[in-house]
C-alpha cells in the first residue's frame, strides 16, 4: 500500500513536448506496477489499469464491474462530472445489463453497416461541399471550423432528425458538458447537459405530432415511446448521448488525425501512394491517439482480482485506454505511428457490451474525409509553427482548438 505522499494524483498531465502521447507516467506504471493506486480531486483512492490485457478484462467483465455513476465508489474525474453524472437518468453508457441490453437493442439497427452505407453518398457529397467551400476561401483555413466540426454534426443531425441550423448551440453545449477544466465552474457541465436535454425534449414533443420521417427520433417515437416500451424522458436521454458522442469524438479525430499525418510526412506520403491502406491507417490513428482518454471508468461490484491486484467492492477503477493502446505486449514498438501495422484490436472504442455503438459511422466518416483531403490537397501543411497549436488539455475528449492549414 502506498503512503499518502507516494500516491499520484489523477489525471496526470500530458507532456507539452509530446502532446499526442499519453502521460509519460503510464509507461512507467506498465513496467513497474501495472495496477496502481491514484488519488482523485476529492481525495478518494482509485485503481488505474495500464496494461492492455487488464483493461480489456475489466471492460468485458459486467459481473464484477459497473458503469453506473449512482453506485457508491464510482470514480468521478472532476467535480463537474460528479455534478451531472450523479443526477442524469440512466442511459445507454451508464447502465449495466440487462437494462443496457434492452436500450442498446432499440437503436442497434440505426448504426449497423447496412444503414451507415445507405448514408455514405450523403456523407461523401457533404465532405466534397465542405472542402469546396474551404478551397474557395483559400488558405489559410482552420480545419476544425471548416471541416472537422461541421461534418459529424451535420451527419448526426441528419440521422437523428435535428435541424442543422442549431449546430452552433449543439457544439457549444457539448463542449461545455465535456470540459474537465479544474478552474472552470463545476456546475457548468451539468447546466450544459440540461440545456441539451430541454432542447431535445422540445424537438421530441414536436416530432411526436407527426413522426413520419426516416430518422432516429421518429423511429424511437413510433417503435418505442408510443407503444410504451420507453418513456419520453428516457428517449431524450438516449438521444442526448447520441448527439454528444455522435459528433465530439469524430470531430476531434478528424483534426487530430490530420495533425498526426502532418507530423509524419512519410506516412502521409505512403497513404497518398497507396490509398488501399486507408482502413489500416484509420485503425492506427485510432490506436495511436485514443482521444476518448478517460472513457474506461468503472466501480467494482464485488471483490475481484485483476492483474494480480485485489480490488475491493466499492473501489473505483480507470481502465486507461491510451495506455492499453501503447502496451508493448499488445503492439510492437507501440510509440511508433505506422499505418501498415495491424492495430484493429485497439481499445479506443472500448471493449465488451459497452463498446461504442457508433464506431462504424466514425470509421466511414474518417475514411472518406482522409481520402478526399489527401487527394485534393497534395501540399497540405500546417499554417503555423507546430508549437503554436493549441490543445484542449482539459477536455474529456482530447483534441485541438484550431488547426490552421495551408495547401
Amino acid at each position: 500500500m502506498h503512503t499518502k505522499s507516494e500516491v499520484p494524483n489523477f489525471p496526470m498531465a500530458r507532456s507539452v513536448s509530446a502532446p499526442l502521447d499519453p502521460p509519460p507516467e503510464y509507461a512507467k506504471y506498465r513496467h513497474e506496477k501495472p495496477v496502481v493506486q491514484a488519488r482523485l480531486w476529492n481525495g478518494k483512492l482509485i485503481w488505474l489499469l495500464t496494461r492492455y490485457d487488464d483493461v480489456r478484462a475489466m471492460l468485458g467483465d459486467n459481473e464484477n464491474f459497473s458503469t453506473m455513476p449512482t453506485r457508491p465508489g464510482y470514480p468521478m474525474i472532476t467535480p463537474g462530472r460528479q455534478e451531472f453524472l450523479t443526477k442524469e437518468r440512466g442511459t445507454l453508457n451508464r447502465v449495466d445489463p440487462p437494462e443496457h441490453t434492452r436500450l442498446r437493442r432499440m437503436i442497434t439497427r440505426e448504426f449497423m453497416l447496412k444503414r451507415i452505407m445507405e448514408k455514405k453518398p450523403f456523407i461523401e457529397e457533404l465532405i466534397t461541399r465542405l472542402l469546396d467551400e474551404m478551397a474557395a476561401k483559400g488558405p489559410p483555413a482552420d480545419l476544425v471550423q471548416a471541416l472537422a466540426l461541421p461534418l459529424p454534426t451535420i451527419v448526426i443531425s441528419n440521422m437523428l432528425g435535428l435541424p442543422y441550423e442549431d449546430h452552433d448551440f449543439i457544439q457549444e453545449r457539448t463542449s461545455a458538458k465535456l470540459s474537465l477544466d479544474p478552474d472552470g465552474d463545476p456546475l457548468e457541465p451539468a447546466r450544459a447537459q440540461q440545456d441539451l436535454i430541454r432542447y431535445l425534449e422540445r424537438l421530441f414533443r414536436k416530432k411526436q405530432e407527426n413522426p413520419v420521417d426516416d430518422d432516429i427520433f421518429s423511429h424511437l417515437i413510433v417503435e418505442q415511446v408510443n407503444p410504451g416500451h420507453l418513456t419520453l424522458e428516457d428517449a431524450v436521454s438516449l438521444a442526448e448521448l447520441l448527439v454528444v458522442a455522435g459528433h465530439e469524438t469524430t470531430a476531434n479525430m478528424i483534426a487530430m488525425g490530420t495533425l498526426l499525418l502532418l507530423k509524419h510526412p512519410d506516412q502521409m506520403q505512403k497513404l497518398r501512394e497507396n490509398p488501399d491502406l486507408m482502413p489500416n491507417a484509420i485503425e492506427e490513428m485510432l490506436r495511436y491517439l485514443a482521444i476518448a482518454h478517460f472513457n474506461g471508468n468503472r466501480v467494482a461490484i464485488r471483490d475481484v482480482e485483476i492483474g494480480g491486484q485485489l480490488i475491493r467492492a466499492g473501489e473505483g477503477v480507470f481502465g486507461l485506454l491510451s495506455s492499453a493502446n501503447r502496451d508493448e505486449n499488445a503492439f510492437e514498438d507501440p510509440d511508433r505511428f505506422d499505418i501498415t501495422r495491424n492495430s484493429g484490436h485497439h481499445v479506443t472504442f472500448g471493449y465488451g457490451v459497452h463498446q461504442c455503438i457508433g464506431q462504424t459511422l466514425a470509421r466511414v466518416e474518417l475514411d472518406i474525409v482522409f481520402r478526399q483531403l489527401l487527394a485534393r490537397f497534395p501540399n497540405l501543411a500546417l499554417a503555423i509553427p507546430e508549437h503554436e497549436v493549441e490543445y484542449k488539455w482539459h477536455a474529456f475528449v482530447f483534441g485541438v482548438r484550431q488547426l490552421p492549414i495551408k495547401w
